[in-house]
């Protein structure tokens, strides 16, 4: 009589990849807390203002060195 394993063993490594599809599927069905849209918004917002912020304090700094030289320059022929 032909004997007939019944040993249905499944590899590890096939029930991680199982559990992993499943874990992942969930992550992408979830809905909860910000998109990836979302993020992409608020951080070109956030660029954006940093960009004008610095442009401002580039602006400002720019002067205060400009009049520091023009003082510098006219402190020797006030004296």
């Amino acid at each position: 009589m032909p004997s007939f394993s019944t040993d249905y063993s499944i590899p590890a490594s096939e029930i991680a990849m199982k559990s992993m599809k499943i874990a992942l599927g969930a992550l992408w069905r979830e809905e909860e807390g910000l998109t990836m849209v979302e993020y992409c918004i608020a951080g070109g917002l956030v660029a954006a203002g940093a960009a004008v912020a610095f442009t401002n304090l580039g602006a400002a700094i720019n002067t205060t060195i400009t009049n520091l030289i023009t003082y510098m320059n006219l402190a020797p022929n006030a004296a």
